[in-house]
C-alpha cells in the first residue's frame, strides 16, 4: 500500500514538473525576441531580405529595390522605400507597404501604403510615416517593390530587419 502510495505520488510529481517547464517555455517563447533579424543599430535597419528568389526574374531591366525603417523620435516609426532600374520604364514603385509590430508571438501590420508609383522613370522614392508607435516595442517594414515597362513586370518582396521603436 505504502509503496503503491508513493509511486501515484511520484508519478503526480514528474506531472507536474513536466507541465510546469512546458508551461514555462511556452512563455518563455511568446516572450523572446520577434522572427527574424535584429538590426546591428537597435533604432535603425541596416540590411533588407529578399524574401522572392531573384534568378527567377527575368526582365529586360533590372529592378534594384531598398527598404529601411527606423524610429528617429520617441513613438514615431519612418520608413523609406526606393527603387531603381537600368532603364526608364512605364511605372516604378509599389503595390503595398506594411509597417508591422511585434505583439509577442506574431507581426501584426499597423500601418499600410498602397499603389504608390511614378511613371516614365528609371527611380522612385517613398516616405512614410507612423506616430503613436509603442516606445520599446519592435518593428519591421515589408515591401512589394514592381516596375513595368512595355507589357513586362517585374516584381521583388523585401523585409527589413526589425528594430525597437524609442
Amino acid at each position: 500500500m505504502i509503496r503503491k502510495f508513493f509511486c501515484i505520488m511520484l508519478s503526480a510529481l514528474f506531472t507536474f514538473c513536466f507541465f510546469t517547464a512546458t508551461s514555462a517555455d511556452d512563455l518563455k517563447t511568446d516572450s523572446m525576441e520577434p522572427l527574424g533579424v535584429a538590426s546591428v543599430d537597435p533604432y535603425t535597419s541596416d540590411q533588407f531580405f529578399i524574401s522572392k528568389d531573384i534568378l527567377v526574374r527575368a526582365s529586360s531591366f533590372s529592378l534594384s529595390p531598398s527598404l529601411s525603417i527606423s524610429s528617429p523620435s520617441t513613438g514615431t516609426i519612418k520608413v523609406v522605400a526606393r527603387a531603381h532600374t537600368s532603364i526608364v520604364v512605364d511605372k516604378i514603385g509599389f503595390s503595398s507597404l506594411h509597417i508591422q509590430r511585434w505583439n509577442g508571438s506574431t507581426w501584426v501590420t499597423v500601418a499600410s501604403w498602397y499603389n504608390q508609383y511614378k511613371t516614365n522613370s528609371i527611380s522612385f522614392a517613398f516616405t512614410g510615416n507612423a506616430s503613436g508607435a509603442n516606445s520599446g516595442s519592435f518593428y519591421r517594414a515589408i515591401c512589394t517593390f514592381y516596375a513595368e515597362n512595355s507589357g513586362e513586370t517585374d516584381s521583388v518582396t523585401v523585409t527589413t530587419s526589425y528594430i525597437t521603436c524609442k
